[in-house]
């Protein structure tokens, strides 16, 4: 079964600082998995690699079967990001929401209905 998400070697950093060094990852259709650790460790910069917010610097990276450890073209990333839902965090997040509001919010792109500038899901 060919995997949902796969980084092998993979290494992300923003200007001259390496955030991420040799992650390996692998989650098959259908699996849940958990991103635990403390602060800083890397989580939310990994999640922002896997939704082509960040920089691959080395290694392979693949979501959905497609590849990010290269520059895609400006309509292809967004095809990409319609099908990756990511709600950054703090800022981002709209208080008087819920917090599926905010995630479904994240996710209209891949709607078609006007019913969406409503909050009709």
């Amino acid at each position: 079964m060919t995997p949902v998400v796969e980084a092998r070697g993979l290494d992300v950093g923003v200007g001259r600082a390496r955030l991420l060094h040799d992650v390996g990852l692998a989650v098959a259709p259908g699996e849940r998995i958990a991103l635990v650790g403390h602060n800083g460790a890397g989580k939310s910069t990994l999640l922002r690699a896997l939704s082509g917010f960040a920089e691959v610097r080395r290694g392979s990276l693949r979501v959905l079967d497609t590849a990010l450890d290269r520059k895609l073209p400006p309509a292809a990333m967004r095809h990409l990001r319609r099908r990756v839902a990511f709600v950054h965090q703090g800022l981002h997040l709209v208080d008087r929401a819920s917090a599926l509001d905010n995630v479904l919010v994240a996710a209209a792109g891949r709607l078609r209905s006007p019913m969406t500038w409503v909050r009709r899901w």
